[in-house]
């Protein structure tokens, strides 16, 4: 996460917090839920996730003011999709520094989920 990126939890108006997903609205009955992420999501400096916020996989979050509600996975800013050999490549990286590797299973499942993405 960049530095200053801030997630709300609870709305102004104590209502339930709504989950969009599939461009559908769910109710969850919930007055405090924070941002549900994938792994391996990145966010620029000052970043603003609004409460109840749904992040997929993979993705790198950047843009002016508060984020959309949800932002599906491999998202590469507002709009444009992360290229997977990039993905693969960042994800080694960031891998390495916890002296981990990426294995050939994992970055199978890479590749599904961005082929996938609904």
């Amino acid at each position: 996460m960049g530095a200053g990126t801030t997630n709300s939890n609870l709305k102004n108006n104590y209502s339930n917090i709504k989950l969009k997903l599939n461009n559908k609205i769910y109710d969850t009955g919930l007055s405090m839920l924070g941002l549900l992420c994938g792994d391996h999501l990145k966010s620029a400096i000052g970043t603003l996730f609004n409460t109840g916020t749904v992040v997929g996989f993979g993705s790198n979050v950047f843009s002016c003011g508060l984020t959309e509600k949800f932002i599906p996975s491999f998202s590469w800013g507002p709009g444009s999709k992360y290229n997977l050999e990039k993905f693969i490549k960042t994800a080694e990286t960031v891998m390495l520094r916890r002296d981990k590797t990426l294995s050939d299973k994992y970055s199978k499942m890479v590749e599904f989920i961005f082929r996938n993405e609904y």
